[in-house]
């Protein structure tokens, strides 16, 4: 079971890294849909979670992301972020066209 913690760890995460774009309408979008987030996000993470492997791969994704944040480096971390956007959405695909979800 995904607990209220673990949502919020993985909302504060989202958080920072939306305030690192310093970019107003992410901000903006954030705030707006932090309710809907909450939801989605312990939907999500308890499909994720039935693979423990998922969890190693979706902790290294999100590092890489702050690496890149971190060393100022906004290619790497378009670029890692949208790995890891790609890897959730294969994931969910995967999921619909079993009728899992």
């Amino acid at each position: 079971m995904i607990g209220y913690t673990t949502i919020t760890f993985w909302l504060l995460y989202l958080s920072r890294v939306t305030y690192a774009t310093k970019n107003p309408l992410q901000v903006y979008l954030m705030r707006s849909f932090y309710d809907y987030l909450f939801v989605g996000i312990k939907e999500n993470l308890a499909y994720l979670y039935e693979d423990p492997a998922n969890i190693e791969k979706i902790i290294v994704q999100h590092t890489s992301v702050f690496q890149a944040i971190r060393d100022h480096d906004p290619e790497r971390a378009f670029d890692t972020m949208r790995s890891h956007i790609d890897f959730v959405l294969d994931f969910f695909s995967k999921r619909r066209t079993q009728g899992l979800g």
